[in-house]
C-alpha cells in the first residue's frame, strides 16, 4: 500500500489533540481516566464526516489502533478510514457505514481487516454516529477489538463495542445551530446543561442566550460570518435561564450551501464560570469516561507502582455478586499470597517498565473455577512518566472448554473409520484425519494446503464441480457420490457430504466433507443390476411366452367361437323358425321337439357365452356400457328368465325391494347376467317343493345397493367356500356328479361385481340354504325421470324400464343385403326376411358383397365377418369409400365374439354388431330400428 499522506486538516487536529491535555491538578481525573482510555487494549478511531467525498476522515487514532493495524498515529490522522482499515469487502462495509450515518444508529459487528503488512485481522467492531447541533452527522466513533485469535469462541466485545459507543458520542461542549438571524435549529444536552433551557423550549425560538444589551454584538458577529470570516473563537458572556450571566468560550462556524450562501452557523459554547463551572465539566466527562470503562465486560483495575490497587472498574465485578470493596480486598490477597504472587509481581515490574505484559490467571472470586485473561499495560501522565499499571482481565473460561471440547472432538475425528476433511472457504485442505490418509494415501503433510484437486480422477466434467461449488457457496448441503484417485494412481468411488460453515454475518467461512469408500458396494451393486438385468431378461422371455399362449388361446377360443356358433346358428335359426310356424303348423309333439332343441341350443350358447365372457374380463378387454337401470324391471325381468325352471321343480319365487330402491348406474345387461346366473344356480340346488328369492335394499350409510340371491337349497360346507370364485371349478367334481355345468357362472359373477367396483358376498350353510350378496356402488340420484335420465357424466340415455320396441309391419318394402357364405344360415334369414316383407339380395363373399352395393344401392346391409375371397371388414371399408353408400346402414352379423371383435367391426366402418347365432327377434328389431331412423332422415 501507497504510504498515506498527512494533510493539513490531520496535521491541525494533531496539533490540537497534543495541545488538549489539560495541564493543572484540577483536570488529573480527567487526565487520569483519558490516560486509562488510551492504554486500553481496543483501537478507539473518531472520524469526521467529508461532506464533498462521504468518506470519513480519521480525527484521533489511539495506541491501541497503532498496535492493531500498524499505522502510527502521525500517518493515519487525516486520511480517509477506508484507505488504512481495509477488508475484503471494503466497499459493502463502508455501503453500511453510509446507512448506518443515514439511520443516525449504532452499528456493530464482524469485519475482515488487513494489518498494514498485509496479515488477516478479524475485528469486532462497534461504531456511533456524531451528530452536529442539527442533528445531522458530522463523523462517526469506532471502538475495534482484535479477535483474531477468539473470533469463533466469544461475543464479549460485542457489548463491550456498544456501550463504549454510548459513552464516546456524549459531549460535555454546548453544541448547537442557529441560523443566520439566530434562529435555534439544534441544542444538544450539554447545552441543556449548561444555560438551563431543554431543547423543545428553544428550537425554532430566538437564541435565549442573548439580552437585549448584546444585540449590537449579536449584529457584528452576524456581519462577519456573512463577509465571510470562516471561524470566531472568542470568550464573552451569555445568559442562564435563571438570569444570571455566565463567562463562555465560543466557537462560531458558518455553514455554507453548495453555492456558499450561509444556511446555519455551528456555535461550540464551553462554560468559563470560574473554577465551579471547570470542576463541573471535568466532574461530567470523568463520569462519562467512568461508564464507559464500567460498561465494559471486563475485569479493569489499576495499580501503583507498589503493586497496590488502587481502583476497580468493568460490569465483570457484577457477575462476582460482591462489594467493590471486597473485590479489592480479594485481589490484594491474591497479590500477596500463593505462588501465583511471583507471576503478579514479575509481570507488573515489566509493565511499569513500559512493557505491556499479557497472561493467565485463575482468580477464586467466583464459587465456580475462572480464568482470567490479563492485560497489564503502564500508565502516564502528562509528561511521559509511568504512573502504574491499568490491567484488564478478559473471563476465557468458555474459551478454555471450548478448547478442551475441541481437542476431544479432535480426537474423535482422527479415531473415526471415515474421512473427514475441513478446508477454507477457498477448499483449501486444512485438516484431515487418519481415515483421510487411509483412504486416498496423502499424509497430512501431504494434503493440508493443497486443493481438493489433489485426488480429482478426472472423470467428473466441469459442469458436476461448478454444481457443487454454486451449491455449497450458498450455504447449502451437497451430497452425492464420485470418482477419486489415489495417490497410487488407483481409483475409488466414494460418497461425500460436504457441509458448508458460516458466520455471525452470513459469510461461508470453511467447508466440512464426510468421505466414505463405497467401492465395494458399487461393486455389489453392479453385481446385482446385472443380476436383476439377467432376471428381467429371463421374466421378459417368460412373459412374451405368456403372451404367446395367450395369443394361441384367443386364436383357439375364436376359432372354436365361430365353428361351434356357425352350426349353433342354423339350428337355434330352424327352430325358431319352426316355433314362429315360418315352415307351416307343429304338432304338439313336434312342437315340444322343437322347443327341446331350441332349449339345448341355448344352454350350448350360454356355456360359450360364458367362456367368451370370462376370456374378456381376465383379458381386461370386457367394458361396462353404463346408464341408469330400473332396478324393479331388471329384478322382475330376471325372475322371469327362471321361474319356468322353478315352476317345473314346484319353487316358490319371492320378490321384496326397499321402498328407496328405485335406479342404479350400471349396465343393465351385465346386472341381469349376474342376477340371471344366482337365480338359476339357487333353483339348480334347491330341491322340489324349496323356496328362492331376491331382495334388494339399500346401506345408506356405505352407499350401497345389495341385490340378494336366496334359497333353501342343499348349502355349502365351509372348508368349500374359499373354491367358489375359481373359473372352472365344480364342488362337486365327480364324474356321477348330481348336478351339471361348467363352474363359470359365479366366476363371471364375481368378475363383473368387480367391474362394477363392487363385491359379491355369501352366507351359507349345508342343508339349511345359501345367500349371495351382490353388492354396488349406490348413486343417489332424486327422482329421475323415467323416459330421459341423465348419465354421472352428463350424456342423456333413453331409457324404456322393462318395455322392447315391437318391429313395425307397415314399414314400405325395402332392399336388404344379405351377406352370408354358409348356404343354410343364408336360406333361413332369407325365409324369415322375405316373410317380414323385405326384399332381399344374397351375396355369398365380400367381393360379391361390394358389386351387389354399388348396383344395388340397398337400404340396409348385413354382413358376415369370415368369408372367402374377401372377408367383411375389407368389403366393410370398399363399400363406405363409396360416395352413394358412405350412410348405408351395415350390420356386422358374425361369431366372432372374443374381445375386440366388436370394436374391429365398427373401425372397418360397421354401423351395429349383433353376433351368432342370430335371435331372429332381436333382428328384425334392429332392422326395424334403422330402417325408421332412414325413414326419418329422408323426410
Amino acid at each position: 500500500m501507497k504510504q498515506p499522506q498527512s494533510n493539513q486538516k490531520g496535521r491541525r487536529h494533531a496539533a490540537s489533540h497534543k495541545n488538549s491535555r489539560i495541564q493543572s491538578s484540577d483536570e488529573e481525573p480527567l487526565d487520569y481516566l483519558a490516560h486509562l482510555i488510551n492504554e486500553i487494549s481496543d483501537a478507539i478511531i473518531s472520524t469526521d464526516l467529508n461532506l464533498e467525498t462521504f468518506d470519513l476522515i480519521i480525527r484521533s487514532w489511539n495506541p491501541a489502533a497503532v498496535r492493531i493495524y500498524g499505522w502510527t498515529e502521525r500517518e493515519a490522522i487525516g486520511q480517509p478510514l477506508r484507505e488504512l482499515v481495509r477488508s475484503e469487502s471494503t466497499s459493502e462495509h463502508f455501503a453500511e457505514m453510509q446507512r448506518t450515518l443515514a439511520s443516525q444508529k449504532s452499528w456493530h459487528g464482524v469485519l475482515h481487516h488487513h494489518h498494514r503488512d498485509g496479515r488477516l485481522l478479524i475485528v469486532e467492531s462497534s461504531a456511533s454516529v456524531i451528530l452536529d447541533e442539527a442533528r445531522q452527522p458530522a463523523g462517526m466513533v469506532f471502538v475495534n477489538r482484535d479477535i483474531t485469535e477468539v473470533a469463533l469462541t466469544t461475543d464479549q466485545l460485542r457489548s463491550t463495542s456498544k456501550q463504549l459507543q454510548a459513552i464516546v458520542e456524549a459531549s460535555p461542549v454546548a453544541i448547537y445551530l442557529v441560523s443566520p438571524d439566530a434562529y435555534v435549529q439544534s441544542w444538544n444536552p450539554a447545552a441543556e446543561r449548561i444555560f438551563g433551557w431543554q431543547a423543545h423550549e428553544v428550537i425554532g425560538k430566538k437564541l435565549p442566550t442573548i439580552g437585549p444589551d448584546q444585540q449590537d454584538e449579536l449584529d457584528t458577529l452576524r456581519a462577519r460570518v456573512l463577509a465571510g470570516e470562516p471561524n470566531l473563537n472568542f470568550e464573552t458572556f451569555r445568559r442562564h435561564r435563571d438570569g444570571h450571566l455566565m463567562a463562555v468560550s465560543l466557537g462560531i462556524t458558518p455553514l455554507r450551501d453548495a453555492n456558499g450562501a450561509v444556511t446555519s452557523v455551528l456555535v461550540t459554547a464551553v462554560d468559563m464560570t470560574e473554577r465551579h463551572a471547570t470542576e463541573t465539566a471535568l466532574r461530567a466527562s470523568e463520569d462519562r469516561f467512568r461508564n464507559l470503562v464500567e460498561s465494559i465486560d471486563d475485569l479493569v483495575f489499576t495499580l501503583d507502582h507498589s503493586c497496590q490497587i488502587t481502583g476497580v472498574f468493568g460490569h465483570w465485578i457484577d457477575k462476582a455478586d460482591q462489594t467493590a470493596e471486597r473485590v479489592l480486598s480479594s485481589l490484594a490477597g491474591e497479590l500477596e499470597q500463593g505462588s501465583a504472587s511471583s507471576l503478579h509481581h514479575a509481570a507488573i515490574t515489566r509493565a511499569l517498565a513500559g512493557e505491556r505484559v499479557v497472561y493467565e490467571w485463575q482468580p477464586h472470586l467466583l464459587e465456580e473455577p475462572t480464568i482470567l485473561q490479563l492485560a497489564l499495560s503502564p500508565m502516564y501522565d502528562s509528561d511521559g512518566q509511568v504512573t502504574g499499571v491499568v490491567a484488564i482481565g478478559r473471563d476465557i473460561t468458555g474459551l478454555k472448554e471450548a478448547e478442551a471440547g475441541l481437542r476431544l472432538k479432535t480426537v474423535a475425528l482422527e479415531s473415526a473409520a471415515n474421512a473427514f476433511v475441513i478446508t477454507d472457504h477457498q477448499g483449501i485442505i486444512q485438516w484431515v484425519n487418519q481415515a483421510f490418509t487411509t483412504l486416498t494415501g496423502y499424509q497430512a503433510s501431504e494434503a493440508i494446503g493443497k486443493s481438493f484437486g489433489l485426488i480429482r480422477s478426472g472423470l467428473q466434467d466441469a459442469d458436476f464441480y461448478t454444481d457443487l461449488w454454486k451449491t455449497i457457496k450458498a450455504g447449502n448441503v451437497w451430497h452425492g457420490e464420485l470418482i477419486n484417485r489415489r495417490k497410487d494412481g488407483t481409483l475409488y468411488t466414494e460418497e461425500q457430504t460436504i457441509t458448508p460453515v458460516v458466520d455471525d454475518l452470513g459469510y461461508v467461512t470453511h467447508f466440512i466433507a464426510f468421505k466414505q469408500d463405497i467401492s465395494q458396494r458399487k461393486r455389489v451393486e453392479a453385481a446385482l443390476a446385472e443380476e436383476r438385468a439377467h432376471l428381467s431378461q429371463k421374466v421378459a422371455e417368460r412373459t412374451a411366452a405368456l403372451e404367446q399362449a395367450l395369443r394361441v388361446k384367443d386364436e383357439f377360443l375364436a376359432s372354436m367361437s365361430h365353428e361351434l356358433r356357425t352350426p349353433l346358428s342354423a339350428i337355434l335359426s330352424l327352430t325358431e323358425s319352426l316355433s314362429l310356424h315360418l315352415a307351416g303348423e307343429l304338432n304338439e309333439r313336434q312342437a315340444k321337439y322343437v322347443n327341446i332343441i331350441y332349449e339345448s341350443g341355448q344352454h350350448l350358447l350360454a356355456l360359450i357365452n360364458d367362456v367368451l365372457d370370462l376370456a374378456k374380463i381376465e383379458s381386461g378387454k370386457m367394458e361396462l356400457d353404463p346408464t341408469w337401470v330400473d332396478v324393479t324391471a331388471v329384478c322382475e325381468a330376471s325372475l322371469r328368465m327362471v321361474r319356468e325352471q322353478a315352476m317345473k321343480k314346484n319353487q316358490h319365487v319371492g320378490l321384496s325391494l326397499d321402498d328407496a330402491v328405485t335406479t342404479l348406474w350400471a349396465d343393465e345387461r351385465r346386472l341381469k347376467q349376474m342376477l340371471v346366473n344366482l337365480l338359476g344356480n339357487a333353483v339348480k340346488f334347491t330341491p322340489e317343493g324349496g323356496e328362492i328369492g331376491l331382495e334388494v335394499h339399500i346401506d345408506r350409510a356405505n352407499k350401497e345397493m345389495h341385490f340378494v340371491v336366496w334359497d333353501t337349497g342343499i348349502g355349502i360346507a365351509p372348508e368349500q367356500l374359499p373354491r367358489l370364485f375359481q373359473p372352472f371349478v365344480q364342488l362337486d367334481s365327480r364324474l356321477a356328479r348330481e348336478y351339471e355345468g361348467t363352474g363359470l357362472g359365479l366366476v363371471l359373477v364375481e368378475r363383473m361385481a368387480s367391474l362394477h367396483r363392487g363385491s359379491v358376498r355369501v352366507v351359507s350353510e349345508p342343508g339349511a340354504g345359501s345367500r349371495f350378496a351382490v353388492v354396488l356402488p349406490h348413486i343417489t340420484q332424486l327422482a329421475p325421470p323415467r323416459e330421459s335420465v341423465e348419465a354421472p357424466d352428463g350424456a342423456q340415455v333413453e331409457k324404456t324400464p322393462g318395455k322392447r320396441p315391437s318391429p313395425r309391419f307397415d314399414l314400405p318394402d325395402h332392399q336388404i343385403l344379405l351377406v352370408e357364405d354358409n348356404a343354410q344360415v343364408a336360406a333361413i334369414l332369407f325365409d324369415f326376411l322375405t316373410g317380414k316383407g323385405y326384399n332381399i339380395d344374397i351375396a355369398q363373399d365380400g367381393r360379391a358383397a361390394v358389386e351387389y352395393a354399388v348396383s344395388r344401392e340397398p337400404d340396409i346391409i348385413l354382413m358376415d365377418i369370415q368369408m372367402p375371397e374377401m372377408d367383411g371388414l375389407e368389403a366393410a371399408r370398399r363399400i363406405r369409400s363409396k360416395p352413394n353408400l358412405g350412410d348405408t346402414p351395415i350390420i356386422a352379423m358374425t361369431a366372432l365374439a372374443m374381445p375386440g371383435d366388436r370394436e374391429r367391426c365398427l373401425e372397418a366402418g360397421m354401423t351395429d354388431y349383433i353376433t351368432k347365432p342370430v335371435n331372429l327377434g332381436k333382428l328384425a328389431d334392429l332392422l326395424a330400428q334403422y330402417l325408421r331412423r332412414g325413414a326419418r332422415a329422408a323426410r
